[in-house]
């Protein structure tokens, strides 16, 4: 990190946690300062070439959580320039470490800019003094060692996916065994030389497979658990109507009372002909 490009200076401090102060007409980075209209190395989209000012990058960082209309009427309070509509996404994402790069940054284009010290100090010499020195490698080891730590984590992250998708295959391939053996299989005898058919054989030879199985059934049980959700239990005839649970039916007792009422009389001409054996009218 080059204490020379205020740019990967703010990136560095807002992915770290660390305070940038914007002052009068110096923004501070630690020991570290520039004068609040330095050109850092990101260009708008829409002007190729024009580099947005550091302290521009700064109260956008402060202000970003602001409706645009509402920040670009602070930025006019304050004399700052404001970020445009099209590059506010891509400029957050960069500064807080979301992503690495965009194509609006020119670091080797932008012009050249020098850091300055506080009103009433001694001028800076070309190699900014011992202890400006000492700063800037400070802040040289500190970013080495969080990328150091970062790729470190990364590492042991991706060892421990693939250590996780290994046993979640075999755990599968061990499962799949399971399934498709056949009921009546003879279980093999145990290490501890039990007979195949005793109880503490099949407990035995039932517990390894399983126990393979586990890892398996733990990483399918999200994928099974949201399918199951979005199903429908299957409705029919005769968990509707029929289910052996229900010793009444008051929809169907309904229908039936009413069509009784309503023919009541035809029902009684019916009822009179089959007491005395008359056949029923054609």
């Amino acid at each position: 990190m080059s204490i020379s490009d205020p740019l990967t200076l703010l990136r560095d401090f807002t992915t770290s946690g660390r305070n940038v102060q914007l002052l009068e007409n110096h923004i501070v980075f630690g020991s570290t300062r520039f004068e609040r209209s330095a050109p850092s190395a990101y260009r708008e989209a829409r002007k190729k070439g024009s580099y947005y000012p550091i302290d521009a990058l700064c109260f956008f960082l402060q202000n970003h959580d602001k409706p645009h209309a509402e920040y670009v009427g602070l930025c006019g309070k304050e004399k700052v320039k404001p970020v445009t509509l099209t590059d506010r996404k891509a400029l957050y994402e960069y500064l807080t470490g979301i992503i690495d790069t965009t194509p609006s940054i020119d670091i080797e284009g932008v012009p050249a800019v020098q850091p300055v010290r506080a009103a009433g100090s001694e001028k800076l010499s070309d190699d900014y003094g011992k202890g400006e020195q000492a700063a800037g490698d400070m802040e040289m080891e500190e970013a080495v060692e969080d990328e150091e730590a970062v790729a470190e984590k990364r590492a042991r992250a991706a060892e421990q996916a693939r250590e996780t998708a290994a046993r979640v295959a075999e755990a599968k391939t061990a499962f799949a065994k399971i399934i498709d053996a056949p009921g009546d299989a003879q279980a093999e005898p145990s290490a501890d030389g039990d007979e195949p058919g005793s109880q503490a054989a099949k407990a035995a030879n039932a517990e390894k497979p399983m126990h393979a199985a586990r890892a398996f059934l733990k990483a399918d049980y999200s994928v099974t658990k949201a399918i199951v959700k979005r199903e429908l239990r299957m409705r029919t005839r005769q968990s509707v109507l029929l289910a052996p649970v229900a010793s009444t039916f008051p929809v169907v007792t309904q229908i039936l009372e009413g069509f009784r009422k309503k023919n009541a009389a035809l029902l009684e001409v019916e009822a009179r002909r089959a007491r005395h054996g008359h056949p029923p009218p054609t």
